[in-house]
């Protein structure tokens, strides 16, 4: 299993932040069927003002560069991507100050050790 941390900004407007949040892959059966042809395994979504995370498992022969573009080869699931696209800060500003992607990728920094206060 591989994990994946992405995050997008999107436009600061209340009624398209309202309709990116009520419009998830879970209520579209088509699009969430996609995800997991694709290699998807789950997906959380988490949302602070503008700024979107999402965390997705997926299986270990998940490539993003690939995997992502073979999702919207399924007609609903390009649909629901560019619905979900119109939401988004100035594509074209974003595109340009991420090298092309829409998602920045985060890495992993911790597995939180036992010692850790957290994990107590």
């Amino acid at each position: 299993m591989k994990r994946f941390g992405l995050t997008l900004l999107l436009q600061d407007d209340p009624q398209k932040i309202a309709l990116y949040k009520g419009v998830s892959p879970r209520g579209v059966p088509e699009v969430k069927a996609r995800l997991q042809e694709c290699g998807v395994q789950s997906m959380h979504i988490f949302l602070r003002g503008t700024r979107m995370f999402m965390y997705i498992t997926t299986d270990d022969t998940f490539d993003p560069a690939r995997d992502f573009a073979r999702i919207n080869e399924d007609p609903v699931s390009a649909r629901w991507n560019e619905l979900m696209v119109r939401s988004r800060r100035a594509l074209r500003k974003l595109l340009a100050m991420n090298g092309g992607r829409r998602w920045s990728s985060s890495s992993t920094w911790t597995g939180r050790p036992a010692h850790h206060p957290v994990s107590r």
